[in-house]
């Protein structure tokens, strides 16, 4: 059930049925899957403390088992992520990565934190090839999804704007009709950084004109704001600014070049 749960992004749900078969079971390998299952979905979660926590006294239990890489794996990232991250940390989360087995009895998670681990530790491509194999193996739409989410932001940190668009708009597609609101933005801001304002136009209006998207709409209207004003449209660009929505929000085509 923990896993199914896991799967589908129902993740404090797992989290309750990792610890109900750890404590109903007295058979180790059950301890073993459990404990790994709960520092991952904390460590998906970015909480490497708790992730940490529930590996606490991982070496006498995980002693001579097959999964002892990764239980090795999540402690040097949970410790690479809570601490100072030095030497000694990244050398250890590297060798982690370099030794690690990750067991099929724990699902496909592992694969989101390698491709995070590696990405921390600086090795890009190694993290956008993982997590481009995700995308394209896992039977989980919320594991699929969310691998596709840390692609696009990994291209787009890396400058890859022409790979990280289809990739969001992708996860945007599949997403529907309930699309996280920053994942909207995040494409809008893809289009301004590229010079496709008129785009960037669009998607702010899309945004904007979805109540569920509230949280983001102050971001698309400084965005549409500091579009106009830099075509010179200075009372539009106010109105954006302070906030308000402007009737016509995407012009229409003109035969001259646009303004940027």
């Amino acid at each position: 059930a923990a896993q199914i749960q896991l799967q589908l992004g129902k993740h404090d749900q797992a989290i309750t049925s990792f610890l109900r078969a750890a404590r109903s079971s007295d058979l180790r390998y059950y301890q073993q899957i459990a404990r790994l299952g709960i520092s991952s979905t904390y460590l998906l979660n970015r909480q490497p403390d708790l992730a940490a926590n529930a590996l606490n006294g991982w070496r006498s239990l995980f002693a001579e088992s097959p999964f002892v890489s990764a239980a090795e794996f999540l402690s040097a990232f949970c410790q690479f992520e809570s601490g100072q991250q030095s030497l000694d940390d990244r050398g250890r989360l590297l060798s982690a990565l370099a030794n690690l087995h990750w067991p099929s009895e724990s699902g496909t998670y592992g694969d989101l934190l390698k491709a995070e681990a590696w990405y921390r530790l600086g090795f890009s491509d190694v993290a956008i090839e993982t997590l481009q194999s995700l995308a394209q193996s896992s039977d989980s739409d919320w594991f699929r999804q969310r691998a596709l989410d840390q692609l696009s932001n990994l291209l787009i940190a890396e400058a890859r704007m022409d790979m990280a668009r289809p990739v969001l708009q992708e996860v945007i597609e599949s997403m529907q009709p309930s699309v996280d609101p920053d994942l909207r933005l995040r494409l809008a801001n893809l289009e301004l950084a590229t010079g496709n304002h008129r785009e960037c136009l669009r998607l702010c209006t899309e945004i904007l004109s979805d109540p569920g998207s509230a949280s983001v709409h102050g971001e698309a209207l400084k965005m549409m704001g500091n579009i106009y004003q830099g075509r010179g449209d200075h009372y539009t660009a106010a109105l954006c600014l302070s906030g308000v929505l402007p009737e016509t929000t995407v012009p229409a085509e003109t035969k001259g070049p646009e303004m940027q």
